[in-house]
C-alpha cells in the first residue's frame, strides 16, 4: 500500500475543431490543472478530429468543400498553447522564488481521429510527418508521454486507454460497454471515446483473494456539437467535464470527482 496517495486528472476527448467556436476551455482546463495540481494528468485522446483528411467523408464532396488541415492544426496549437499557458506562468513564478517545478507526470494519448493521419499517410506517403500534429504542436516538449493509438498508459495501478480493443483489435462498442469492458481487464480502466459518463465496479476473485476492478468512461471536453451528431438521440448521454481520481495507492483504489464544464468555465 503505497503512503502517499495520488491524484490522477482526466481529460476527455476534446476534439478541437478547425476555427474551434470556444477555446476558452482550454484556458479554464489550464487554470484548473494550476489550482488542482495532480499529480498526473490523462489526456485521454481525440484532442482533433483530423475531419479535413477523414477517410469516412472523403467522398461527401459537399461536406468536405472547404475544409483545411492547416486551419485544424492551428486550432489545435493554440488550444494547446492555452491549456499550457498557466502551468508554464505558475513555473516561471517558482523559478523567479526558488520554488520546486510542477512537472506531473503526463500522458497524451492518442485515439481514432489521431489515428486518422496514420491511415491517410498509408495512401498519401509523401505526406508523411506533415499531417502529424507534432509537426505543429508536440506535448513530449513539456513532459507529456505519446502514448499511441489502442495501447495503454498505466498510473498507481489504473490503466488508461482511448477505447478498449475487441479481439480482433477494433474499437468495443455496446451500449453497455463500461460494464463489459470490466470482464478483459485485471486492473481498473479508464476510457474515452463514447463522450459518456459512466462508472461500473465489479469484484473478481485471484489467487491473492478478492479485487475490486472499475470501469471509468470519462465523457468529453467540448460543448459545441459536430456536423456528424447534429439531431442525434446519442446527444442526450454525452457529458462534458474532466474526472478527478483521488488518494490513488497505488493498487488501482480511487474516490472519484466528476468537475463538469459549467463548473470549469465559470471558475
Amino acid at each position: 500500500m503505497n503512503s502517499q496517495p495520488k491524484t490522477t486528472m482526466v481529460i476527455g476527448d476534446a476534439h478541437v475543431e478547425a476555427n474551434d467556436p470556444d477555446l476558452r476551455r482550454f484556458d479554464a482546463l489550464g487554470r484548473l490543472i494550476v489550482a488542482q495540481q495532480p499529480d498526473c494528468i490523462v489526456q485521454i485522446g481525440d484532442f482533433l478530429t483530423y475531419d479535413s483528411i477523414s477517410a469516412w467523408n472523403a467522398s461527401k464532396k459537399l461536406s468536405m468543400e472547404g475544409m483545411r488541415l492547416k486551419a485544424e492544426m492551428e486550432s489545435g496549437a493554440e488550444a494547446y498553447r492555452r491549456l499550457m499557458a498557466p502551468i508554464h506562468k505558475l513555473n516561471e513564478s517558482n523559478r523567479r522564488n526558488r520554488k520546486a517545478q510542477y512537472k506531473p507526470t503526463a500522458y497524451w494519448l492518442l485515439g481514432n481521429h489521431c489515428d486518422r493521419a496514420a491511415r491517410y499517410c498509408e495512401f498519401h506517403p509523401e505526406m508523411d510527418g506533415l499531417v502529424d500534429f507534432r509537426y505543429y504542436f508536440d506535448p513530449a516538449v513539456d513532459g507529456w508521454e505519446v502514448i499511441p493509438y489502442r495501447l495503454h498508459s498505466e498510473y498507481m495501478g489504473v490503466m488508461h486507454t482511448h477505447i478498449p480493443m475487441s479481439g480482433n483489435n477494433q474499437p468495443q462498442s455496446s451500449k453497455h460497454l463500461t460494464k463489459n469492458v470490466i470482464k478483459d481487464y485485471t486492473n481498473p480502466i479508464v476510457y474515452g471515446h463514447t463522450h459518456k459518463l459512466g462508472f461500473e465496479s465489479d469484484g473478481v476473485l485471484s489467487m491473492n483473494g478478492s479485487k475490486r476492478i472499475t470501469a471509468l468512461n470519462v465523457g468529453c471536453f467540448f460543448t459545441h456539437i459536430p456536423g456528424y451528431a447534429e439531431g442525434s438521440r446519442a446527444l442526450r448521454d454525452w457529458w462534458a467535464g474532466v474526472c478527478i481520481l483521488h488518494h490513488l495507492d497505488g493498487e488501482g483504489a480511487y474516490d472519484l470527482e466528476t468537475i463538469s464544464m459549467e463548473r470549469i468555465l465559470n471558475a
